[in-house]
């Protein structure tokens, strides 16, 4: 499912919520039995990807009868050990992650069933300049000189960051400090909230959008789209963040179970799409998400643009994918650690039916 097609939504809500409670019926079915009933465990990193499985997590819908589901939230490094080692039946992980279960051994087994959530990274700042950028390559040569905070080197915000530098021509010019995480990066800007230091810096949503408060600086805003840059770059063309994954034992016995959860996810990944806030509110305070902020800044990151939410099967993803996944492989010397040194073969995508 595209962008193009999001306006059918507005319209499907209520068919969608009669899918849901019927869904909701068939996982209590499973629950209840006696004997027989399957665990299959979902694991999902805490940040934006807990949004677009959020009603179905916070619902505990099961799918199938003879079924339960026991999800785990985990930090980055947690997720990544546990599928080297094949422990979660499904997972929500960054596109080049899945890439690198499937590529590195047989044994990790995991294949890709569609993008949840496409590129959510922006560069923040409190730099006026920006405002009177007339184009992005203008944004961008504001950047020449200056020290860009950031986080996960060899993940999504590190590679795109990278590859944006060096496609604008600036990669040279601009010194990068990595840095643990997100909160990492808005504690070292708040330190020097008194001293009128400007900063730059790239976060996800929502968190960017949350940025201006959580750094105590009030003009610390999004002022570049990386997903906006790459598609300048790149013939419109979008970069994938996260998607859903699955180990392949779940087709020996479990496909049944396993085509309805990712039907599942889809909607719940639209539901969210279209409920913003109490996606945000849900995260937040039934799923304990310690990375989303609530309902208020999800909806303004989702209204502005920044933050698309959009479910999209592994088949029409699959050139998007593809064509990141090929940059990645021709851009880093480190490839093998961040995809396992190759672009996966066509049995990586996987078609539910």
């Amino acid at each position: 499912m595209n962008q193009r097609n999001r306006g059918i939504f507005k319209a499907l809500l209520l068919a969608s919520a009669v899918v849901f409670a019927a869904f909701a019926f068939a996982a209590c079915g499973g629950d209840k039995e006696t004997g027989g009933v399957k665990t299959i465990s979902i694991a999902v990193p805490d940040g934006a990807p807990i949004l677009s499985i959020a009603k179905m997590r916070a619902e505990n819908y099961a799918v199938e009868n003879g079924y339960k589901t026991e999800w785990t939230t985990l930090n980055a490094d947690t997720l990544t050990a546990q599928m080297m080692q094949s422990a979660p039946d499904i997972a929500v992980a960054p596109i080049n992650l899945g890439a690198k279960m499937y590529n590195e051994a047989e044994d990790h087994g995991y294949r890709f069933a569609g993008v949840s959530i496409w590129g959510i990274m922006h560069l923040v700042s409190d730099d006026p300049v920006f405002d009177n950028a007339p184009d992005n390559q203008a944004r961008m040569d504001i950047l020449k000189g200056k020290t860009v905070y950031a986080f996960t080197e060899s993940g999504t915000p590190g590679i795109t960051l990278r590859h944006l530098l060096n496609q604008y021509g600036i990669a040279g010019e601009v010194t990068v400090t990595y840095l643990n995480g997100p909160s990492d990066v808005l504690e070292a800007i708040k330190e020097d909230k008194d001293k009128g230091i400007i900063h730059y810096a790239v976060l996800a949503e929502p968190v960017a959008t949350q940025a201006a408060g959580a750094s105590q600086r009030p003009g610390f805003v999004p002022k570049i789209n990386f997903q906006t840059l790459w598609k300048e770059k790149h013939g419109d063309q979008m970069y994938p963040q996260a998607g859903l994954f699955f180990h392949k034992r779940l087709l020996e016995k479990d496909k049944a179970f396993l085509d309805k959860f990712i039907s599942m996810a889809a909607l719940s990944t639209d539901w969210a799409f279209n409920n913003p806030k109490e996606a945000g509110d849900l995260a937040k305070n039934v799923l304990n998400s310690a990375a989303i902020p609530g309902g208020g800044p999800v909806k303004i990151a989702v209204d502005a643009g920044r933050l698309p939410l959009n479910f999209t099967y592994a088949a029409e993803a699959k050139a998007a994918v593809n064509a990141y996944l090929e940059i990645i492989k021709n851009d880093s010397a480190n490839s093998v650690n961040l995809i396992g040194g190759k672009v996966p073969d066509e049995n990586f995508y996987y078609s539910k039916g």
